[in-house]
């Protein structure tokens, strides 16, 4: 009787207790390392600890008619301005009138990582083309955005990733230099300035088959592994290097 009874108080006791948790009525005397507290994505308009992936717009653009026979038709001109709002809480807008043609993903590599106005990360193409231009913000930064665009976007992790390892190890790299801090710190997603020592990687040339065959590698570890963005950036410049990609400074 007494083990039955024992048994009962403390289910109860563990009833009680679960419905404080789930409540958010756990006594204010237990240790802080005792309770865990889910972080709340914000949402538009409020704050929170981490800004929700936001599109400012959607794409409105006319498909530009080739100006040589020999060209596609992948240049877009757009209609209206265009963003998005990154994890950190950084707006990338894209005025109207920019011409984007999808280029700073590699042409030589779209066999291998998808052409990047064939699916839903077309949005996330644009935006990059874009900065990839300008070069006002870090190479680092615009890539990263263009990972987080299109899983907002409707991208599968997978395909974004794989997509993400094709920027790095082909796509344009580039340092800013005389940035001006408005505030912000040099170097960040906010800095503004002239870009120096551009390497183009495989944005302008063929890629060789020693290059297509790590690239395909790579894309087979990313579905077999499911690494981190930091583990693809890593291993992708290290290919980058082993196979040559990177233009001589």
């Amino acid at each position: 009787m007494r083990l039955i009874a024992f048994l009962l108080t403390l289910i109860v006791c563990i009833g009680i207790g679960g419905w404080l948790y789930l409540s958010g009525q756990l006594p204010a005397y237990l240790p802080d390392g005792l309770i865990h507290k889910p972080s709340l994505a914000a949402k538009p308009g409020t704050s929170g600890t981490t800004p929700v992936l936001t599109f400012k717009g959607t794409v409105k653009a006319e498909l530009l008619a080739p100006s040589r026979p020999a060209d596609t038709f992948r240049d877009i001109k757009l209609l209206d301005s265009f963003g998005f709002v990154d994890s950190k809480g950084v707006e990338w807008d894209v005025p109207p009138g920019y011409i984007s043609n999808g280029a700073s993903i590699p042409p030589t590599l779209w066999p291998v990582v998808g052409g990047p106005l064939d699916g839903p990360y077309r949005d996330a193409a644009v935006i990059h083309d874009f900065f990839c231009d300008q070069k006002t913000r870090t190479d680092d930064d615009t890539h990263r955005m263009f990972y987080e665009a299109a899983v907002a976007r409707g991208t599968s992790e997978n395909i974004a990733s794989t997509m993400y390892m094709g920027i790095i190890f082909g796509g344009p790299k580039w340092v800013v230099q005389n940035a001006k801090k408005a505030g912000f710190l040099i170097g960040s997603a906010h800095a503004q300035g002239a870009p120096a020592k551009v390497d183009p990687g495989l944005v302008n040339k063929q890629a060789t088959p020693e290059q297509l065959k790590a690239a395909e590698e790579l894309k087979e570890w990313i579905a077999r592994e499911k690494p981190t963005l930091e583990q693809i950036k890593k291993r992708a410049e290290e290919m980058r290097a082993k196979t040559g990609v990177s233009q001589p400074k």
